[in-house]
């Protein structure tokens, strides 16, 4: 039997499980216990969405969209999302099991659906400038216009911006 799978909005439950299933792993990281409570509340609030691929029923993966200036990852940077024309792609990740075989291409198509389906004409993704390999991802999607950069811990982040229309 082949496997079957499933690009959806996560629950609020889920997105619980997920944060709190971090949180877990890390040792209760205070910062990892704040982005948390913000990613739990930005879906409650519709200032994220995150949504999930699902391998026969089990979570193999998952990405949340910005919505909203006001969440933390954006920081008020409109540019990144103003909540209404602009959405950021966010947090994306797939079990490496999973991973090359197009899931979170999917997932991200579905994520840029739903938010053109609002009326966003704009995505945008940031990439660690070290990490070519996701770069050449999000080149390969579209995110092909420069918009800002950013220090990071690991160097400078990269923001890149789609069209949706």
């Amino acid at each position: 039997m082949a496997d079957e799978f499933t690009y959806r909005i996560a629950t609020l439950a889920e997105v619980t499980e997920m944060r709190d299933a971090q949180v877990a792993e890390s040792g209760n990281d205070p910062d990892l216990i704040q982005w948390r409570t913000e990613f739990i509340e930005g879906n409650r609030h519709n200032r994220m969405r995150t949504y999930v691929i699902l391998c026969n029923g089990v979570r193999i993966g998952s990405g949340t969209i910005l919505l909203a200036p006001e969440c933390r990852a954006v920081g008020g940077r409109h540019s990144l999302a103003d909540g209404k024309m602009t959405a950021n792609v966010n947090s994306l990740g797939v079990d490496k099991t999973y991973q090359g075989q197009g899931h979170m291409s999917r997932l991200v198509k579905l994520m840029e659906d739903d938010v053109r389906a609002e009326g966003f004409t704009t995505a945008t993704i940031g990439v660690e400038i070290t990490n070519g390999k996701n770069l050449g991802i999000y080149l390969h999607w579209g995110y092909t216009t420069y918009v800002t950069r950013e220090d990071s811990e690991n160097g400078f982040v990269v923001y890149f911006a789609k069209s949706l229309v």
